[in-house]
């Protein structure tokens, strides 16, 4: 029961570190200069509708970039966890 218990809490930080960035964005506003004059106004979200799909792209690898290293962050410590009872059952084998 503790080991589900951890993997979850590690889970909900996971999310929470992925969700708040989101939900912050989506209510920061932009400013763009489009043919010398001034917009303000857009969100993150609306900004990101209207870019080139260049944009969109590096923004993506961005995100998915940052997710990737939180992915092996998160498998570290899992594979930590492993190794601690697997020394602990070949501790008892022996």
């Amino acid at each position: 029961m503790s080991d589900v218990r951890t993997t979850l809490t590690y889970l909900f930080i996971a999310l929470a570190c992925l969700g708040f960035p989101l939900a912050a964005l989506g209510h920061m506003d932009y400013c763009v200069f489009v043919d010398g004059d001034q917009l303000c106004g857009l969100s993150f979200f609306e900004r990101l509708r209207q870019s080139t799909p260049n944009e969109i792209g590096d923004t993506l690898a961005g995100f998915f970039g940052s997710l990737a290293f939180l992915a092996a962050a998160v498998a570290v410590v899992m594979q930590s966890f492993e190794l601690t009872a697997q020394r602990e059952e070949l501790r008892l084998t022996r």
